[in-house]
């Protein structure tokens, strides 16, 4: 399972929905970002998660949410 969390600053939804449906699992619209990062894409096929592309989401901030380890870059 491949998510991609979409910042607005960069990327806007309805792009993102139109090139991406149908090719990964997830897409997490989130609020306008000011950080100017790409979105994060998590690749959640294996344990612990991977992050295939940084963004503004950090591993900090999945392990904030998943528990310390979850998640790898």
């Amino acid at each position: 399972m491949l998510i991609q969390v979409v910042n607005h600053l960069q990327q806007k939804f309805e792009h993102v929905y139109h090139d991406l449906n149908g090719k990964i699992d997830v897409i997490i619209e989130d609020e306008q970002s000011d950080i100017g990062l790409e979105s994060t894409v998590i690749d959640c096929t294996r344990y612990p998660l991977v992050i295939a592309r940084p963004g503004e989401i950090t591993k900090e901030d999945i392990e904030g949410v998943l528990g310390e380890g979850s998640v790898k870059i």
